[in-house]
């Protein structure tokens, strides 16, 4: 018995010589195979533009590990010199270094019997990555003759490559963008803490598996801060962090921001227009059932649901400053995406709580007035310009509710024909009860006018649009309104009251209550011919002036009329000039600022 176990432990002693041995033999020589056939490799699938370098390399075929210290990939300038001259260079070229580099139990029997690369996990510590993108034109018009695919080149040293996961820490990421002559457009930096990459396989079948994004079941990134100053010089944009995930289908950016980098006065004055100066800032952005495959391989952004929470939307406008007339015929919302040069289908789109606010510097007064639409909320549908899903439904519907100036209730709803050649689109909505000195915040600073008192009960609009016009009709319930004016400086230094014109304006211009006193109901019948030169917004605000003026009882036959009495009245002549001058245009010059809202 005891020989036998002297036999059986002899065994196993040769056999770990041998085991032993075999491993000493196979890393002295598989190390310079596989030095061998991964520069052939690198230099093969990239045409001669890489060549690959390391400190040091160490093998262990017993274990089935591979380290590599301070691995590089580096492209050869003359050789991308010499693709530029014969018009062969891409636009992209890449230059990465790594710190460390760890395979680890590869199976050296796939290796052996079928040339299959197989793969437990890869490691890589200390990415310093630089991507340089040089526009070259014919590569916009040029045909690749090269019909060897990256799997067909990959064939050629390995029948398969399969890693079950690879992790990526500490990604420092440099991109610089350059023109044709190679002088620099735009650049920027960051880091990324995290990547996370899953069950990769490449073969002859694997690309055409849709649920693989780069041969891979999953890829996780997660991106920390991120800030980058766009190359216009007035503004800045980044995030907080960014995680996207190709398994859930999902992208999520917290606290995303678009903000100025330069005092307003300096917008303003560099501009040398009135330029809405915009400020945005966002929770969170969230698109989840993202076509990845379709993003990258077409660039199509196609999502089930996007979520847009918690943010503000900030507008600020100078009417010191010209605003330049340009010809808004085409630009509505629909009509912009239709005109995206990409395709975009996104099912639902989902809003919550988000601070609308526009504020502008008045050039009479010198004073900010603000109008805002407070805690916005609501959806839009079927936001898509792929003419094959509007043929079954056309229609992009936002549906939206707000509170204007943080107080009365108001509901939208907008269809819009995405096929109209007009641009043809409704909208129908109203505000719910409010009071109406609450839009002193923007009357007061801007045109020295109050509204001293005022019930809104309800306001309803039912109205259809095109490029050229807008009809409908327009509700407006309200009582005890009265406005107050400011007094009035005439020519001589004398002043008139602003008692003798709020009389005026509140007793014979506009109706203090709808009904009337008469008990008349009056109700707007809107048809406003578009200026080219009003933006999509502005034409709304327009419209639906013109139906407050006609309930208010602001007809332009009453307007003349009542103009004309003012005039004839010898005996308060000069104040009635004051005042026909104030009623002509009141209520256009009470909505005068709101346009510049609607203008951005």
């Amino acid at each position: 018995m005891k020989k036998v176990w002297i036999w059986v432990l002899s065994i196993v002693a040769l056999l770990v010589v041998l085991l032993l041995s075999g491993a000493w033999y196979l890393s002295k020589n598989w190390k310079g195979l596989i030095e061998e056939k991964l520069a052939v490799f690198v230099k093969e699938s990239s045409q001669g533009l890489y060549t690959i370098s390391y400190d040091a390399l160490d093998i262990n075929p017993a274990l089935g590990n591979v380290t590599f210290r301070n691995l590089a990939l580096h492209a050869d300038t003359a050789v991308y010199r010499l693709l530029e001259e014969q018009q062969k260079a891409k636009n992209d070229v890449f230059e990465v270094e790594l710190k460390s580099l760890r395979i680890k139990r590869f199976s050296l029997f796939d290796l052996l019997k079928n040339k299959g690369l197989h793969v437990a996990s890869i490691a890589i510590d200390g990415v310093d990555m630089h991507w340089m993108q040089k526009h070259h034109a014919y590569n916009d018009t040029i045909v690749d003759t090269n019909k060897e695919s990256f799997e067909e080149r990959l064939h050629k040293v390995f029948s398969f490559v399969k890693v079950d996961a690879i992790s990526i820490d500490t990604v420092a990421f440099n991109f610089v963008k350059r023109d044709e002559s190679g002088k620099e457009l735009n650049k920027f930096s960051h880091k990324a803490n995290s990547i996370q990459v899953q069950d990769i396989m490449i073969d002859s079948l694997s690309k055409a598996d849709p649920d693989r994004i780069f041969y891979t079941k999953k890829i996780a990134v997660t991106i920390p801060e991120f800030k980058h100053i766009l190359s216009n010089g007035f503004y800045k944009a980044g995030f907080k962090s960014l995680r996207l995930n190709t398994e859930d289908k999902s992208v999520v950016l917290i606290k995303g921001y678009y903000q100025p980098i330069i005092p307003r006065h300096a917008y303003f004055n560099q501009k040398g227009e009135n330029k809405a100066l915009m400020n945005i800032e966002m929770d969170s952005l969230r698109l989840d059932g993202i076509d990845f495959k379709s993003l990258l391989e077409k660039q199509d952004l196609t999502a089930r649901h996007v979520m847009l929470s918690q943010g503000h939307v900030q507008v600020y406008g100078d009417k010191r400053y010209p605003k330049k007339p340009e010809n808004q015929i085409g630009q509505a919302p629909h009509q912009k995406i239709m005109r995206l040069p990409f395709k975009m289908h996104l099912d639902s789109v989902r809003v919550d709580r988000v601070d609308v606010q526009y504020t502008e510097m008045g050039d009479r007064y010198q004073r900010e007035g603000t109008i805002t639409f407070d805690r916005t909320s609501g959806y839009l549908t079927n936001v898509t310009n792929d003419t094959t899903v509007l043929a079954k439904n056309k229609y992009m519907r936002a549906d939206l509710l707000s509170h204007v100036m943080n107080s009365g209730e108001l509901k939208v709803l907008f269809n819009f024909d995405m096929l109209s050649k007009a641009g043809d689109y409704t909208y129908v909505g109203g505000v719910g009860r409010m009071r109406a000195p609450a839009f002193n915040r923007i009357l007061q600073p801007l045109l020295n006018v109050e509204i001293a008192s005022g019930n809104i009960k309800r306001i309803h609009f039912d109205m259809k649009g095109t490029d050229r016009r807008t009809t409908g009709s327009f509700l407006f319930d309200y009582d005890d309104l009265k406005v107050k004016l400011p007094d009035i400086e005439r020519n001589n230094g004398k002043k008139v009251s602003g008692k003798i014109v709020s009389f005026f304006v509140n007793q014979i211009l506009i109706n203090d209550s709808n009904p009337d006193a008469n008990e008349i109901y009056h109700k707007g019948r809107v048809d406003y011919p578009r200026d080219p030169s009003f933006t999509f917004f502005k034409n709304l605000w327009k419209s639906l002036l013109e139906g407050i003026k006609q309930t208010a009882g602001i007809s332009k036959e009453r307007e003349q009329k009542l103009m004309g009495k003012a005039e004839s009245a010898k005996n308060i002549a000069a104040e009635t000039k004051e005042v026909a001058g104030k009623a002509k245009g009141f209520f256009n010059k009470i909505f005068k600022k709101k346009d510049k809202a609607a203008d951005e």
